[in-house]
């Protein structure tokens, strides 16, 4: 997590290293019902709903939610959200000495 020193916007990055997905699966993620098949995650159950959730509400405060990945080295998802969109721990209650939070 990080707070862009130009513009204010926070930027939150979550990776894995993991098995990756193919580029050109890329495009179908944030989709309605899709889903990136493979070996491994067939033993998962989903409706392939969670990231097209994600990527609406984002979008509707003005953000944005990108995904890199590279086969076989993991995959990367960020979420950037605009400075006016994003409370200040202090003003939310939150502790504004936690580390968590350097805003």
């Amino acid at each position: 997590m990080r707070r862009d020193p130009a513009d204010g916007d926070l930027e939150i990055t979550i990776s894995d290293s993991g098995i990756g997905i193919p580029e050109s699966r890329l495009t179908d993620l944030g989709k309605p019902f899709s889903r990136v098949e493979n070996v491994m995650s067939r033993r998962y159950q989903g409706s392939g709903m969670g990231l097209f959730i994600s990527k609406t509400l984002v979008e509707r405060h003005g953000g944005s939610l990108t995904i890199t990945s590279a086969e076989g080295h993991g995959t990367s998802v960020t979420v950037r959200l605009p400075a006016d969109r994003v409370v200040a721990p202090h003003l939310a209650g939150t502790n504004r000495n936690s580390p968590d939070f350097d805003l």
